[in-house]
């Protein structure tokens, strides 16, 4: 985040997270998770040091700069062997374009890479899930809520993804990210845990029916079913 307000780390962070998850459903790639490597944000380390830690080939690097409505990305890719560069890439948008930053880079990024996809993995690939801008800024704030953990995030969250919902009814991201939340804000004393099931229940159901092939969604799905002790089906969920 170089936009030198921390408010807008929801947006740097959505977009790591995004890229992520993306990159890891490409077959034979090696990724990173998110708790692994958010230890070395905003940290201007060595990129060689960094593929030293982590045992991968190569580190992407990126910033993200935002003017008025302006917003700037720049997405480097570095060998770590030698600490040379492999890919990069500067991606200017109005913030009203902002759901296709993450496909542009993760579609740059596998065809630097010369990896094969089909078309419907192309189309697939680096998708933010909607076309409304609005809505997910609104999810990406909502998950940047749920990671803190606190009651009042949890709210806030919940709160988020209802208004990203209301700019897209069909947004199944913003319906597993809810269900994520009520999921675990029973264990916070917000709500009981009974109703706190019965919303995940209904809305991880939802994200499915949007969106089946959606991993969030099934993710979702999963936790709501474990949480409810319905083991056999939760398996298969987790398992796809």
């Amino acid at each position: 985040n170089s936009t030198a307000d921390p408010a807008n780390d929801y947006l740097s962070d959505g977009l790591t997270e995004g890229v992520i998850s993306s990159l890891s459903q490409l077959p034979n790639f090696k990724v990173m998770a998110r708790s692994t490597v958010f230890r070395f944000k905003g940290k201007e380390d060595d990129p060689q040091q960094i593929g030293k830690s982590l045992q991968v080939g190569a580190v992407l690097v990126g910033r993200i700069a935002q003017h008025g409505d302006e917003l700037g990305v720049d997405a480097d890719l570095v060998n770590t062997a030698d600490g040379s560069e492999l890919w990069g890439a500067h991606y200017a948008r109005k913030m009203a374009d902002i759901t296709q930053v993450q496909s542009d880079i993760t579609h740059d990024l596998t065809n630097r890479l010369r990896i094969r996809m089909t078309g419907e993995e192309q189309q697939r690939m680096g998708s933010a899930g909607t076309t409304n801008s609005e809505a997910y800024r609104l999810y990406l704030e909502g998950r940047q809520q749920w990671y803190g953990r606190s009651p009042e995030g949890l709210k806030k969250s919940i709160d988020l993804f209802h208004q990203a919902i209301a700019a897209d009814p069909n947004y199944a991201l913003a319906y597993a990210g809810l269900a994520d939340t009520y999921n675990v804000i029973g264990a916070y004393q917000v709500v009981s845990a009974k109703q706190a099931r019965e919303l995940a229940d209904q809305a991880s159901l939802k994200a499915l029916k949007l969106d089946d092939s959606l991993p969030e969604a099934h993710e979702a799905r999963a936790m709501t079913l474990a949480t409810a002790w319905r083991w056999s089906e939760a398996e298969p969920e987790f398992q796809r």
